[in-house]
């Protein structure tokens, strides 16, 4: 019993550390998150997000840290090149470092999350699972 609640205020421990290490990150988030470039992984042929992805990301990271709220982004591009994913890295990026952010998230935000954690490092930190499932 005393190991589960030493193992549970570790990974408390660990979701913070992550939280505020990548709170204005979410370019930082996406590096460390994701299995980029591992063998066996669903990203094993990719080094990293796009070049507009990294751009994007950056730009919010950079507008975060400078005190401006983004409030919209509009992306305008063709099918199949990395906007779900975009969203999904945002909204897990928003799970783990935003408090308070999982209320905001609806039901149609939820599946392409979900789809995109499989890759994600660090599933225990983030808490990514069912329970945390929005209300709708």
């Amino acid at each position: 019993m005393l190991d589960q609640i030493n193992a549970q205020a570790e990974a408390e421990e660990q979701a913070i550390a992550i939280a505020r290490r990548f709170r204005k990150d979410p370019l930082g988030f996406v590096q460390w998150a994701f299995t980029w470039g591992r063998a066996g992984t669903p990203l094993a042929h990719h080094e990293g997000p796009e070049p507009w992805q990294t751009e994007l990301l950056a730009g919010l990271r950079d507008d975060l840290v400078a005190g401006r709220s983004p409030l919209r982004v509009a992306v305008a591009s063709g099918h199949g090149v990395g906007k779900s994913a975009l969203v999904a890295w945002l909204v897990l990026w928003a799970l783990a470092t935003q408090p308070g952010c999982a209320p905001a998230l609806r039901k149609s935000l939820w599946r392409r999350p979900t789809r995109h954690r499989s890759s994600a490092i660090p599933r225990s930190a983030g808490r990514w699972d069912r329970e945390r499932r929005p209300e709708s």
